[in-house]
């Protein structure tokens, strides 16, 4: 017979067993799993701290996202502004003025290197970062430039840039080959002028005369007209000095020396009278005009062709030379219906930088958009392309010389001139949004750490602790099962 009534009811202590064993369970639990709690209900009055700060991490996360994405288009542009400035720099390199040997195809090996330089560095504007054209603004789904073929030669009855470069010669040489001017004589007085009011050909800028005997009058214009009157005879190896401003804004010198006998370079004989005198200025001064002409105002016209078909920023359209007929044009028109676009991506006003935007911080948006015809960019393409584009003979008396000056123009259109945008310019831009990039993004690493110490403060246990507990609640089972089993085999018996 037991005697359960005079122990008590054992479920109080069935309960406590029950107890130890859940407590048991969870610190098992706890211990394989490095957590308090599956749940934040398991956390107390900490969980809405940790779930607070476990936002503030995924919301760092999702900026670090951003940043990886950033840095890949940071990236691509660092690597195509090296390349392209690399490019430009041995392009540069290679351009010798003084070296004129032509191949067979008309162009010197400085030029074919700028058309090998050029085609590529067409193809890397063109690079694209997750199936977007970076260098295309706006415009990501729209590849930005055109192959070099296409540029040079035009395409499906658009023009290229090499027949922008003719009809701009043509307009800037004028039928005579005089560039635009005039040369004329009445008796003792030379007229030198400009044929029209347009933007073609020589302007005359100056006039600096020690010929003695000469009356110089000028008439502004425009058209501009010079009139060298010989009311006497001029002294040998005095001079006249004509300065003329050329398309690309470059200036020319034409200088002519009094002489006693003929033979000399950009010389005049002093003849028997003053209207002989006159006479042979007027030869040598068409002469020196001509030789003018083929030389720096052809390399000139290429320049400006150059910057009249390339200039396209901000919306701006490819112009072309208002004809025919060319060699007596006198305007400039819009060559967008039938001349070729090379960059066609997004082509608004705005700083090509705002054409990509990220935010990586809560307080901070960066901008990091490009596009291919931003100026320093549009420049290093021009100057190779009229580089490469013009051709060349051993055989022409003029073409040494201008040869010279074109590859002198490019060179110094290649060292991008000070108060011009050059490539590296823009790679300056890219690393300083870099730097900004990196900083934040080792803000939020540090961040991140602290916050995930603190939730693990809060979610994480004490293996030691918890451990100990484990062991404790161990010995306390059983030996509450130990007593429980003893009681319930107690008889009144055993009692007494």
């Amino acid at each position: 017979m037991t005697i359960s009534p005079v122990v008590g009811s054992n479920t109080f202590l069935t309960q406590q067993l029950v107890d130890t064993r859940n407590q048991l369970d969870e610190l098992q639990a706890q211990l394989g799993s490095g957590r308090k709690s599956e749940t934040y209900r398991g956390l107390g009055r900490d969980a809405a701290a940790d779930v607070a700060f476990r936002q503030q991490i995924s919301t760092l996360q999702g900026y670090q996202q951003t940043i990886d994405r950033v840095n890949i288009r940071l990236g691509i542009y660092d690597n195509a502004l090296t390349q392209i400035d690399d490019l430009t720099g041995e392009a540069r390199g290679a351009i010798d003025p003084n070296a004129f040997e032509v191949l067979g195809n008309g162009r010197t090996l400085a030029q074919e290197t700028a058309r090998v330089s050029l085609g590529e560095a067409l193809s890397i504007l063109n690079v694209q970062a997750d199936g977007r054209y970076v260098f295309s603004g706006r415009s990501a789904d729209v590849k930005p430039v055109v192959d070099v073929d296409t540029l040079l030669d035009g395409e499906g009855g658009r023009a290229g840039f090499r027949q922008a470069v003719d009809e701009r010669k043509q307009a800037d040489l004028g039928a005579s080959g005089l560039g635009r001017t005039t040369i004329g004589r009445v008796t003792d007085t030379v007229t030198f002028a400009e044929d029209g009011a347009h933007p073609f050909g020589f302007k005359i800028d100056a006039i600096n005369n020690t010929l003695s005997n000469v009356n110089v009058t000028s008439t502004a214009g425009p058209p501009r007209s010079e009139d060298f009157q010989f009311t006497g005879q001029p002294v040998a190896g005095e001079t006249i000095r004509i300065e003329t401003l050329l398309p690309d804004g470059s200036r020319e010198t034409i200088t002519l020396t009094a002489a006693t006998t003929a033979g000399e370079e950009n010389t005049f004989v002093i003849g028997a009278t003053p209207t002989d005198t006159a006479t042979n200025f007027e030869a040598a001064l068409t002469a020196a005009v001509q030789a003018s002409a083929g030389t720096a105002l052809e390399a000139a016209s290429a320049v400006q062709a150059g910057n009249d078909f390339f200039t396209t920023t901000g919306g701006q359209a490819p112009q072309r030379v208002d004809g025919p007929p060319f060699d007596s044009a006198t305007a400039l028109r819009d060559g967008s219906a039938d001349t070729v676009i090379y960059y066609v991506g997004d082509n608004a006003a705005d700083d090509p930088r705002t054409t990509s935007s990220a935010r990586i911080d809560s307080s901070l948006v960066i901008d990091y958009g490009a596009r291919a015809n931003e100026p320093a960019l549009s420049q290093a393409i021009r100057s190779l392309a009229v580089f490469a584009v013009e051709t060349f003979s051993e055989t022409d008396a003029n073409d040494s010389d201008r040869y010279t000056e074109l590859a002198t123009r490019t060179r110094q259109n290649l060292s991008f001139p000070s108060g011009t945008e050059s490539i590296t310019d823009i790679h300056v831009e890219i690393v300083g949004i870099s730097e900004a990039v990196e900083s934040a993004r080792q803000r939020h690493i540090s961040a991140e750490g602290t916050l995930t110490q603190m939730v693990e403060e809060i979610e994480g246990i004490n293996l030691e602790e918890v451990s100990a507990q484990i062991v404790t609640l161990q010995t306390r089972l059983q030996a509450s099962y130990q007593t429980t089993a003893l009681l319930n085999r107690l008889s009144l018996t055993n009692y007494i």
